[in-house]
């Protein structure tokens, strides 16, 4: 068809289409709260036609459009009064501008209604989320690739009504009053013209069922700290998706309301309906139910009928503390895939009275989640189980054109700009650059020397043990400066020591070599001349947090020469082979007769050994490279074995030895949480105290006067317990806050059960030492109350102090005192 004839058929046709767009009525703007924060999943309804209605998104931005003409839109959300507006106002105010929609804090708060008959239509729903929820949890899939852009704020929110009861207490004629009021206009100026802080991070993240996970920083800048190795995440506070039994928000494992038996927990109330197409969204507030005392939420929940998934969320702590927080979701349909996927997270957590009274704080999030593909043809390579997190060398200082794409969907604000203009400038006077530097050196452990490869390795300056009392040391490394930077092929490290109470130098030094960082595969060199506690663990992964040679009082010299090889075997199995020399001279009185003709002090061992560790579903590091309160739902097992060799490479005695423990941590729905371990071992060999197995006891004093778990509470570390064959289990249960809350006391109740058996078959070889077999178990029983006294800290957390008391049961210790009391100590947000 000719151009000219087109252009006659585009022109005849002009009049229709600018009837049609006449008949078209349509308005957009954003919803807020009083205090000027968006409000979202706020129903817009045309007319009060609930078919027709639409939400507001996790920003409060709502965009309604209708064939047929306005006379009316009505703004419902649940605590806040509704709104409605008239035509004449519309016509006025909302044509070709957006409308600027503020709610007032409203008395339809969520409340308790009684069902007089039958079920709860509310519960109906919900058990259909339940059945549903593998279906449209993200991450239940096999694999998935997205990317997420993230944006953290620090804010400053002064307290007017604080401030003036402060102030009135005080002479204001003073001078120290008069800078206090002119320091707190300054602070409520910059609140409104500027944050305090401000951080935005790009990621790729990878995800493989069940729990792989790589996360690459590709973006990242951080006001006034142009190169610090911080990053914002889109779980950092809450989790990812909304389905798991327990939902992780900040240090707390809250019950889901949409897992399995919550209708008996939570109260649900559908608050409104709306239709869109085919497709119904029902919207339910949900609080615990009167009675029910467990670690709960409160909120709303938006329904989707398609697949009866969650569309967006809002929720908080049913009971809060020193700080509040809330978290908000929402969910997107991919028609390709049918699968629900998160679109966007957001949290606010306040700190109302830190770091003044009148000077509160607030943290600000908001995760946005795009380029999404389900099921890419993810392997083991394309993870790294040893750095799950690394930022790439180029992702600080890139140009405003790379942030770009990503910032489309939330523009940076006139106060976020100046926020980095201010910072940035304030960074250049007071050099912010040594800070950042610091706060590097406080996340990896290490401090770069300037202008080297090599860093200052921070843990090897000072340690404490009740032998050394403290090690002040140095120690040297090449390993990468950053927490979050991909780990080098080859590494290497030297230290030095002195022990003050033992007046004895301590060194060594290692060299690693790393084939394949996706299977964990390296090669390692070392030689040590350091201290060795006899009878422990060593050749099992570490309990806790707290090593047992940080309470004992007996160690070797040890002079070890060591090759080790390590690798995955699957995505499961870690496995480590070490060939080793060891020469151990005791430090305290003690011999060891290896036959009639012969009486030992000092031993030399000639080794191989191998380890392996079965984890189901493991959990990648979350706090300076520590594993905290992570949950499994298959136990972790650990296997060790060690053959030493007589008369090679001067090796002096042949045994075979081995280690087995399982372990776990769990949710139990109304329990709480459940940590348990057993752990035993046997050896096969005439050997010395060094390679059989003692006791895991607590010092009698000093530092651990306080609890530890995982640890004999109630045997005296006096008495050394001395076995070739032993078993020992430890199994805690906290119930949580299930007495009373109230702001001074919410006792977190646990009960500990510890036992100990072993043998030990020729006892008379060693010599001058004093100990005991558990030939009969040492059991004992514990009572612990967390967070008896709360003691609120500079208003932006809760230490708790609690006792714990231990009872030991038995006839075979009469000497030993069966009761013991210990300090707990627990510090939350």
């Amino acid at each position: 068809m000719p151009i000219f004839n087109k252009t006659i058929i585009l022109f005849l046709l002009l009049p229709i289409q600018v009837l049609l767009a006449q008949n078209t009525y349509s308005y957009y703007g954003k919803v807020q709260n009083k205090e000027g924060e968006p409000l979202a999943f706020v129903a817009i309804l045309p007319n009060d036609d609930v078919t027709k209605g639409v939400l507001s998104d996790i920003e409060g931005r709502f965009n309604m459009t209708s064939k047929t003409p306005i006379q009316s839109l009505t703004f419902r959300c649940i605590g806040s009064e509704t709104l409605r507006l008239e035509a004449d106002f519309l016509k006025k105010n909302g044509i070709n501008r957006p409308l600027s929609i503020t709610l007032k804090n409203g008395d339809n708060l969520i409340s308790e209604v009684t069902i007089s008959a039958g079920e709860n239509p509310a519960n109906r729903i919900v058990r259909l989320v339940i059945a549903h929820r593998n279906k449209n949890n993200p991450e239940k899939l096999a694999t998935f690739e997205c990317k997420t852009y993230n944006k953290v704020a620090f804010e400053l929110v002064p307290n007017d009504s604080a401030f003036s009861r402060f102030i009135s207490k005080r002479d204001t004629s003073k001078q120290g009053n008069e800078n206090i009021i002119e320091n707190f206009e300054k602070s409520l100026a910059q609140s409104v013209d500027r944050q305090a802080f401000l951080m935005e991070t790009v990621t790729e993240r990878r995800f493989r069922l069940p729990n792989d996970n790589f996360e690459r920083v590709i973006l990242n800048r951080v006001s006034g700290f142009p190169n610090a190795g911080m990053v914002a995440l889109a779980n950092m506070i809450q989790p990812f998706s909304f389905y798991g039994d327990f939902l992780r928000v900040l240090d707390k494992n809250y019950v889901n309301p949409v897992s399995i038996g919550s209708p008996n927990l939570y109260f649900f109330n559908i608050e409104d309906t709306l239709y869109n197409g085919i497709d119904t969204v029902f919207i339910l507030s949900f609080h615990p139910q009167k009675g029910k005392v467990f670690e709960g939420l409160t909120g709303v929940l938006h329904i989707n009928s398609r697949q009866w998934a969650v569309q967006n969320v809002r929720a908080k702590p049913s009971n809060p503390s020193v700080s509040t927080i809330k978290i908000e979701q929402q969910y997107r349909f991919d028609t390709t895939a049918t699968q629900w996927f998160p679109e966007q997270l957001n949290f606010e957590l306040d700190f109302p009275k830190y770091p003044l009274p009148y000077l509160g704080a607030r943290i600000v999030g908001r995760s946005y989640i795009s380029q999404v593909v389900i099921n890419p043809p993810l392997q083991q390579k394309d993870f790294n189980p040893e750095a799950p997190l690394i930022i790439e060398k180029n992702a600080f200082g890139q140009a405003d054109s790379a942030w770009l794409p990503f910032r489309s969907v939330a523009p940076l604000s006139n106060r976020e700009l100046r926020t980095y203009t201010w910072m940035d400038s304030m960074s250049r006077k007071k050099h912010f650059d040594f800070w950042a530097k610091g706060l590097n050196a406080l996340t990896s452990g290490k401090l770069p020397i300037k202008e080297s490869d090599i860093s200052l390795d921070l843990k090897r300056l000072i340690k404490t043990n009740n032998y050394e009392n403290f090690r002040l040391g140095l120690g040297l490394t090449n390993a990468p400066a950053s927490a979050f930077s991909r780990p080098k092929f080859w590494e290497s490290s030297i230290y030095v020591g002195y022990g003050l109470k033992d007046s004895a130098w301590k060194y060594g030094g290692n060299i690693k070599l790393r084939l394949s960082q996706g299977w964990q595969t390296a090669l390692q060199l070392s030689y040590i001349h350091d201290i060795r506690e006899p009878g422990a663990l060593s050749e099992l992964d570490p309990i806790g947090f707290v090593s047992r040679s940080i309470y004992a009082k007996r160690f070797d010299t040890n002079d070890e020469l060591a090759a080790a090889f390590s690798s995955r075997i699957g995505r499961r199995i870690f496995v480590k082979l070490v060939g080793q020399q060891q020469f151990l001279k005791p430090n305290y009185a003690y011999s060891f007769e290896k036959n009639r003709r012969e009486v030992a002090t000092n031993f030399h061992f000639t080794e191989f050994s191998g380890y392996l560790k079965y984890v189901f579903n493991e959990q990648n590091p979350s706090f300076l490279g520590e594993t905290l309160n992570e949950i499994n739902k298959i136990p972790v097992f650990e296997v060790g074995y060690t053959r030493g060799f007589d008369g090679i490479l001067r090796g002096g005695y042949a045994y075979n030895k081995w280690l087995f423990a399982a372990h776990q941590t769990m949710m139990i729905r109304r329990l709480g949480r459940i940590n348990w371990r057993i752990e035993g071992g046997f050896v096969k060999g005439n050997v010395p105290l060094a390679k059989l197995f003692t006791l895991n006891q607590s010092s009698s004093g000093g530092l651990f006067f306080v609890y530890v778990p995982n640890t004999f509470q109630t045997f005296s570390d006096t008495t050394t317990w001395l076995s070739d064959k032993f078993l020992n289990v430890y199994i805690a249960q906290s119930f949580g806050n299930v007495l009373y809350r109230s702001k001074w006391s919410s006792p977190q109740l646990s009960i500990a059960q510890n036992m100990a058996i072993g043998q030990l078959s020729n006892p008379q070889a060693h010599r001058e030492i004093v100990f005991s077999t558990p030939t009969k178990p040492l059991i004992e029983s514990g009572l612990i109350l967390d967070n008896l006294l709360k003691i609120n800290y500079i208003n932006f957390g809760n230490l708790g102090l609690g006792v714990a008391v231990f009872y030991r049961w038995g006839t075979n210790l009469s000497s030993v005192k069966r009761l013991n009391p210990r300090l707990s100590l627990r510090f939350s947000l």
